[in-house]
């Protein structure tokens, strides 16, 4: 039990020592100003952050998109993003859009992204995804198929987001996006709050 408690302590002072130390990427604009320049232009300078006209590729337009047993509306109001979706039988939701990954960049195409926070704290993956160069909106399925467009042919059960759960930060008990799709993003769960916290 002893070994135990030493491995987590160290594994904890690992992960959480790593974050103190990183600076973020304006720092290095201090004494590297055209390679920050440089990078803040690319495609991994732009791949993701907050929802913003420029960021947003996708049309949140309010018109309904209709699924197999279910829809979803993305729409902009007081320049914020939200999708109101609804499975056949249960209540309606609705998600604030409060992060984005990716701008169709990928070669072949590739998709948007777009993530809220919920009432447990956690910041999850919405799963509806955007592809700028076909115009379409996708989703993944929890059947091999990978991603489809979002037509009557795909129900909200057949999607492996649905509802929301993978969740951006490193939790071991949830499905989650940060081990390759981010960097130094710590999700732990605060005893005092009764919720996740996301760092």
């Amino acid at each position: 039990m002893r070994l135990v408690l030493i491995a987590i302590t160290l594994w904890n002072e690992l992960l959480f020592g790593q974050q103190d130390q990183f600076v973020g990427s304006k720092a290095c604009s201090n004494c590297h100003i055209n390679e920050y320049n440089s990078w803040l232009e690319s495609t991994h300078g732009k791949a993701g952050g907050k929802p913003t006209t420029d960021r947003i590729l996708a049309p949140f337009n309010g018109k309904k998109i209709e699924i197999k047993n279910g829809w979803f509306i993305p729409y902009k109001k007081n320049n914020r993003y939200f999708f109101s979706a609804q499975e056949n039988g249960f209540p309606e939701q609705k998600y604030e859009v409060i992060g984005v990954v990716g701008g169709g960049h990928l070669y072949g195409g590739g998709t948007q992204s777009y993530f809220g926070f919920f009432p447990d704290g956690t910041m999850r993956l919405l799963p509806f995804d955007y592809h700028p160069g076909k115009r379409t909106w996708f989703l993944e399925s929890n059947n091999l198929s990978g991603w489809v467009p979002a037509t009557n042919n795909i129900s909200p059960r057949e999607l492996s987001e649905w509802p929301p759960n993978r969740v951006l930060g490193a939790i071991e008990e949830k499905q989650n996006c940060q081990q390759c799709h981010g960097s130094q993003i710590v999700t732990t769960f605060a005893i005092s709050k009764g919720a996740y916290e996301t760092k």
